[in-house]
């Protein structure tokens, strides 16, 4: 069935990807639901060469058909623009109501007057001046509530400087302009990794500043300087509430005195290789890892502290990482390297996975360390 369907070009295929997102599931379900094993097997085991042209339609299709954001994830990769807004997620970003923005929207000659909120879509870039122009301000309890943001942690952020009032003049309750607030708690996600469930490992804001006794605005300016480098989100959602951290990293970042550094396979995941490229690149010499005791069992294992990390991310650069540094998708950074003969890492034939050196990324002018296009500028 599906050599009858691709024996007829792109025009079959995307035939059928249509066919099959009308015939299965709800309206609102998404591409994974929809695909299925389809989806699965594209997105995490036929990764290869051969397979990228059905990646790259899969993708382009579902990226055109489904009103997906930089807050979400798609075959595996961070979605890093978006193209197609739903009222929904419209009516979510500027902060209002779905029926009275489908209203204005079709006022504005943008979409039809009726039909399924959730999954009309829209171009987002053409409808963009038009919902800019829709500013919604809000008191300190409606911000809280959109946002999925306790009091308590408003409050301290608040102390910390996060979330300044809009409109905060003598005789007149502060406001608060919710888009901005949502553009935020967006930049924050940007990148991020999908997690089930929280856990041991990925916990929310509240819950690492209480474990470690900080304020919550101390992890924030870690996130937005880039010093976390493992950010999760909560599946299908994007508020405050939804952001994770990788606790083990944030404890590391803190110099904790029981932190002897990130375990190898916490690094790898943050930087999006597998433990056992990692490990190689570590075993066979090209990139530094401290010997520490392990704070349960203290026999000696290799941790990657901060002059580790920041040694291997001087010499180094992982495709996740320069697809989100470039804001591209991963497919077409990969196209992109093989076009100008940009291969991975491996002087001895070894697979150490989806890694680049720098002085071959600058030598070949396909990019620049972020340092040294900050001196360029």
């Amino acid at each position: 069935m599906g050599y009858e369907v691709a024996r007829q070009g792109k025009t079959g295929i995307i035939v059928a990807l249509n066919d099959l997102k009308d015939q299965i599931g709800e309206t609102w379900e998404g591409p994974k639901k929809k695909y299925g094993v389809l989806y699965d097997r594209l997105s995490y085991d036929l990764t290869g060469d051969d397979y990228a042209p059905f990646r790259a339609l899969l993708r382009d299709h579902i990226l055109e058909t489904w009103p997906l954001g930089p807050t979400d994830e798609l075959m595996g990769e961070p979605v890093l623009e978006r193209r197609k807004h739903s009222v929904i997620t419209a009516a979510h970003e500027v902060g209002v109501d779905a029926r009275l923005l489908r209203k204005l929207l079709a006022d504005a000659g943008i979409i039809g007057n009726e039909g399924d909120d959730r999954w009309d879509v829209f171009d987002a870039d053409l409808a963009a001046p038009f919902l800019n122009s829709i500013n919604r301000q809000v008191s300190a309890l409606q911000l809280q509530d959109e946002l999925s943001l306790s009091r308590s942690q408003f409050e301290l952020l608040r102390k910390d400087g996060y979330f300044p009032p809009n409109l905060a003049a003598a005789g007149h309750k502060p406001l608060w302009d919710l888009g901005q607030a949502r553009s935020f708690i967006n930049d924050l996600l940007r990148g991020a990794e999908t997690v089930l469930s929280p856990g041991k490992n990925w916990v929310d804001l509240a819950k690492a500043s209480q474990r470690l006794k900080i304020r919550p605005g101390q992890v924030i300016k870690l996130i937005a300087e880039g010093r976390l480098t493992r950010i999760g989100k909560l599946e299908s959602e994007n508020d405050y509430a939804s952001i994770l951290v990788y606790f083990e990293e944030l404890e590391n970042t803190l110099n904790r005195p029981n932190a002897p550094g990130m375990t190898i396979e916490a690094f790898a995941r943050s930087v999006g290789l597998k433990p056992l490229q990692a490990g190689r690149l570590i075993r066979k010499g090209h990139t530094s890892a401290t010997l520490a005791p392990n704070p349960k069992t203290r026999a000696q294992q290799p941790y990657m502290q901060q002059q580790d990390i920041a040694a291997f991310k001087d010499n180094f650069i992982t495709l996740r990482e320069l697809a989100i540094l470039r804001g591209q998708s991963w497919q077409s950074l990969r196209a992109a390297l093989k076009k100008q003969e940009v291969a991975p890492f491996s002087p001895d034939g070894l697979d150490y996975g989806p890694v680049f050196q720098w002085t071959v990324l600058e030598a070949s002018g396909f990019a620049l360390r972020p340092r040294l296009q900050e001196e360029k500028r």
